[in-house]
């Protein structure tokens, strides 16, 4: 899975995510301003996006938060035309005296981890995958591999064919993140599954082109995992994180102003053109909030060495076993 995503002819390090799908940053302008609500709920003067894409979201961002330093992370070079203030490396960038804001929306999920199924006999198994998709079982689970599935997503006397996704490498993935920020707020989102309701098959598929596909290691296509996202807040406790929220981005977007109120229709009338415009924009506000759809990612929001803003203490903390 590595190799096929961030090796030399790896899908990210030739392929531009926007081109094969759909995320919350390309879905609305609404996204961007909950970002800068974020921001100014902490009075961050750092962003860093991690995961950047081809710098969309810095972009959208880049005249809404002039006073703010914005740092892109991503596996290929800096993309052409990105505005000069904009930075850009393949690594986070070390932790100073500001108060950052680490957004990773839709990374977590790209780190890469192994499968394991229970074999017939009742022993969870390794899925070894070749470039073409065929499947063969492989060696048990590493002592690693065993402890964090004791933990987070247990297989002792599961049927066979069940199948689960060693999430640690994106524990450790998350701790490393977090302890990036001296003080501000770490923020991963991702479609996400906790303890108790794990997906009893896994999460595992490729996308190319929009569609959902085989998810073959070659290199052609994305290959994406929902995340075990309360594992990842627990690992981000570990890292220094002093305050968790864990909740729907439906939730979390609500209570950080975007809503998915229509117009008037009276503006119909009054100002046809500024009533399309704004009709416009809840539609693509009622994407983001679509609990069906994007509005059912989850987004973990930690906070170090400050508190939570004041319009996140009602949200979830979530739960962990």
């Amino acid at each position: 899975m590595d190799r096929a995503l961030y090796g030399t002819n790896g899908f990210y390090r030739r392929n531009a995510p926007g081109a094969h799908f759909r995320t919350s940053v390309h879905a609305s302008d609404s996204f961007a301003s909950a970002v800068v609500a974020l921001v100014e709920a902490v009075g961050a003067t750092e962003l860093v996006d991690v995961g950047a894409g081809r710098g969309e979201l810095l972009t959208a961002l880049e005249t809404r938060l002039p006073d703010v330093a914005l740092h892109g992370v991503e596996v290929v070079p800096r993309p052409p035309g990105l505005p000069d203030r904009i930075a850009w490396s393949e690594l986070v960038p070390l932790a100073g005296d500001d108060i950052r804001v680490l957004l990773a929306n839709e990374w977590l999920d790209n780190v890469p981890l192994d499968v394991v199924e229970v074999d017939s006999e009742g022993c969870p198994r390794l899925v070894f995958v070749a470039p073409n998709g065929f499947e063969l079982p492989g060696d048990p689970p590493t002592p690693a591999d065993l402890a964090w599935l004791r933990r987070w997503w247990p297989v002792e006397g599961a049927e066979p064919g069940t199948r689960v996704e060693v999430g640690w490498p994106r524990d450790l993935a998350w701790t490393g993140a977090v302890r990036s920020v001296r003080r501000g707020l770490a923020v991963a989102v991702d479609y996400a599954h906790l303890a108790g309701a794990r997906p009893p098959h896994g999460t595992l598929v490729g996308y190319r082109d929009g569609r959902a596909v085989p998810p073959e290691p070659d290199g052609t296509c994305d290959l994406t995992a929902h995340v075990a996202l309360d594992a990842c807040a627990d690992a981000g406790t570990e890292g220094g994180a002093t305050a968790t929220v864990l909740a729907t981005q439906r939730d979390v977007l609500g209570a950080l102003g975007i809503r998915g109120a229509l117009p008037p229709r009276g503006r119909a009338t009054d100002d046809p053109a500024a009533y399309l415009a704004e009709l416009a924009a809840a539609t693509t506000r009622a994407e983001l909030r679509d609990p069906d759809g994007l509005g059912g990612f989850t987004w973990l929001i930690q906070a170090v060495g400050i508190p939570l803003p004041a319009a996140l203490t009602s949200l979830p903390v979530g739960t962990h076993p």
